[in-house]
């Protein structure tokens, strides 16, 4: 018998973390910025409204741009290339209609200079489907979700994925084994194939609930985020 026990949640689960955050004062809903910039400038046009929005996002996630961006060794790549390349495409068209695409696409550019922002672009698209469109196609990749979501898979589950030929290392946990899959999917820019994981897991569960992408996210980060010291 494993001594890593299957995790599973509910419709219960994702409706209680979603009230424990709002009653959060750190993550309440008066808290953010991210939501209340999107509904006032939806848009993706102007370049300094763009331009306002990837800082807000860099800043409320965590993403570190401000360190990654600029010419460094491989990196050649800066705010500015960023608002222009979002300018130049369709952006709300695409977003608003849940094109995954989009991420794929936005992330292997990114790769092309030097510097994969998968996790930011997934963050980018993911606020504006929800906060400007108030739809749910989207799901957020991070290291807390990818580090954690195995916990909820069984070897079967992964067989059923993955392939039926999936086996584990000597030594290797579920967990770890689609934490490796799910950084695959990261450097290759395969934005789809991680939403697919979290819409299997998603549905392996049951979860009826009408914003579920978003939920799944909150709850795997809530539940395993680093709890300040007091």
């Amino acid at each position: 018998m494993s001594e890593f026990a299957l995790k599973v949640f509910s419709d219960i689960d994702l409706a209680q973390v979603v009230q424990d955050m709002h009653d959060d004062s750190r993550y309440g809903v008066d808290n953010g910025f991210t939501e209340k910039a999107l509904e006032k400038y939806p848009g993706n046009t102007d370049p300094a409204v763009i331009a306002m929005k990837i800082a807000i996002v860099d800043m409320e996630n965590s993403t570190q741009l401000s360190r990654l961006l600029g010419e460094k060794g491989t990196r050649n790549i800066n705010l500015k290339d960023i608002v222009a390349k979002i300018q130049s495409m369709p952006f709300d068209e695409r977003v608003a209609s849940g094109d995954r695409s989009l991420v794929s696409e936005l992330s292997l550019w990114s790769s092309s200079l030097g510097l994969n922002l998968f996790s930011f672009f997934s963050k980018y698209c993911t606020y504006h489907n929800a906060y400007v469109y108030g739809k749910d196609d989207y799901s957020i990749f991070d290291k807390v979700v990818r580090e954690h979501i195995g916990d909820y898979f069984s070897l079967a589950d992964c067989q059923e994925f993955f392939g039926a030929a999936t086996k584990l290392r000597k030594g290797q946990t579920v967990a770890k084994f689609v934490d490796s899959k799910i950084e695959a999917m990261r450097q290759s820019c395969d934005y789809e194939q991680y939403c697919r994981l979290i819409d299997f897991l998603l549905e392996k569960h049951a979860i009826s609930r009408p914003n579920p992408r978003r939920e799944l996210d909150w709850f795997i980060w809530y539940r395993n985020r680093i709890k300040p010291e007091k």
